[in-house]
């Protein structure tokens, strides 16, 4: 393999010829670049890994309070896309992650691709990792997944947003900011 500078989204490898590390990720069997940076090979692991050249400057630190939109769910990660810095009342678009210490399917139940939350940057070196525990963090808005309405959060239903289309229910963490409210 070449020592090419790879960019997000670049085509790397298969995971026949290597497990994807760090700066990669793993879709349809093939290996893409999530950062820009030189590739780093350990034969003896068959692991391979991008370098960034220059560490990219953080629009994010610890303990900030930001919003994201869930992107995708795997099988313990979720992974999740920057949209607003809270804290620092700037704009972003850049990808974060939050482990999920539930099954793939469980956590799928009560969040959801497309989703918006707020949540906190538990650490933000390298990958920027993402909590939504804690009170005022979690869901903010979310879509009904059969008639794709808005769901809507009840205070006296804890924990419960329902879709007054369809009727549709699920529990999950919802944030206390969570945007449409209904009195029911």
């Amino acid at each position: 393999m070449d020592k090419k500078l790879y960019l997000p989204g670049d085509y790397v490898t298969t995971i026949e010829e290597f497990f994807a590390g760090l700066g990669l990720f793993e879709e349809n069997g093939k290996i893409y670049s999530c950062t820009s940076g030189l590739p780093k090979i350990d034969l003896k692991e068959r692991r391979i890994d991008i370098e960034p050249v220059k560490k990219p400057k953080s629009f994010v630190k610890k303990g900030d309070i930001v919003i994201a939109q869930v992107k995708d769910i795997g099988r313990n990660v979720v992974e999740l896309t920057l949209l607003y810095n809270e804290t620092e009342k700037v704009e972003a678009n850049i990808a974060a992650f939050m482990l999920i210490k539930r099954s793939k399917e469980v956590a799928l139940r009560s969040i959801k691709p497309t989703d918006i939350v707020r949540a906190y940057v538990l650490d933000s070196e390298g990958k920027i990792m993402l909590s939504m525990r804690g009170k005022g963090f979690g869901i903010l808005y979310a879509l009904c997944p059969f008639c794709m309405n808005p769901l809507y959060f009840n205070e006296k239903e804890f924990r419960t947003l329902k879709c007054l289309n369809c009727g549709f229910k699920v529990n999950t963490k919802v944030s206390s900011f969570y945007l449409n409210k209904y009195k029911g």
